[in-house]
Parts: structure tokens; sequence; C-alpha cells
């Protein structure tokens, strides 16, 4: 299963690629508070649309462990970590830095939005991870230029 934040949902779906969560996850799990984060955006909002109209599946979160309190992330990143370490197998899809330190140090296996872009151009899933990537920055979405060279480097683009 893929435990998903809020950031990936919603550069996903900014630039109509939310499908492939759906596509690449063997199961999507939604955590409560990052759906409720989600739910909160702007009206016009495609993941806050696509959430309304059922895409995922949301689980309520209960009591958060002390050590992961500490690390003192947002409500979203810690119930992601918290709903990972508990699912078998769980893959943490996280984007915020500290974030994925938090589920490096837990042992949880990490995929970020970038990921999500490689995995899916090995799959043929999209014919370039370059133009996908260029339409994430124009939607807003936070990442250096020499990071997209070398992950398009690596692609062979």
């Amino acid at each position: 299963s893929w435990v998903v934040d809020a950031s990936p949902l919603i550069a996903l779906a900014r630039v109509g690629r939310l499908e492939l969560l759906v596509s690449l996850a063997p199961s999507l799990i939604i955590p409560e508070p990052v759906a409720d984060e989600v739910l909160a955006g702007t009206p016009d909002d495609p993941a806050k649309a696509a959430l309304a109209a059922g895409f995922g599946a949301r689980v309520p979160i209960g009591a958060i462990p002390s050590e992961l309190q500490e690390w003192g992330l947002g409500r979203g990143e810690t119930s992601v970590i918290a709903l990972a370490r508990i699912t078998p197998a769980a893959v943490a899809v996280l984007d915020d830095a500290q974030a994925r330190r938090c589920a490096r140090a837990c042992g949880i296996p990490l995929l970020g939005t970038l990921g999500v872009l490689v995995l899916a151009k090995s799959r043929g899933m999209v014919p370039s991870f370059m133009q996908v990537a260029r339409d994430l920055r124009a939607a807003g979405f936070h990442v250096d230029t020499r990071t997209l060279e070398t992950i398009a480097k690596s692609l062979g683009e």
C-alpha cells in the first residue's frame, strides 16, 4: 500500500496526473488528517474535487506515538508515517524533507512526487519525465533544476 501525503496529491492533481497514483500503487491510503488538509483547499483545487468525489481510501488515525510527535511534523506528514509504520509493506509518499528523514529513521520505504514520476516513466505511463516535471513546477511544485536534470539524465532524457 502507498500511504500518501497532501503534497503529492495536490501536485499531481494540478497537472492532471492523479491517476498515476492509482495506476502505480497496489492500494492507495489517505490518512484522514491528509484528507482534511486537502479538502480545506480552495474551491477550484483539483485534488479537493477528487477527494470530495471519493478518490482514495481514507483511513482514520488513532493515537500518534510520542516518538513521532517529537519530530515536530505537520499532522498530515505525521499521520502518513504513523500509518505506514503499522501497515505491512507500506510505502510513504512524502515530499517534505524533514518528514522523509523521519520516515527513513523509522525504516519506512519512501517515494516522493518525483519518484512517482520516475516509476511512471519506467513503466511507460508518461512519455517524458521532464515535461511532467516542468508542468509540476509551473503549477507551483518546488524542486531545483539540478535535481530535475540529474533525474532526467538517469532516465535517458
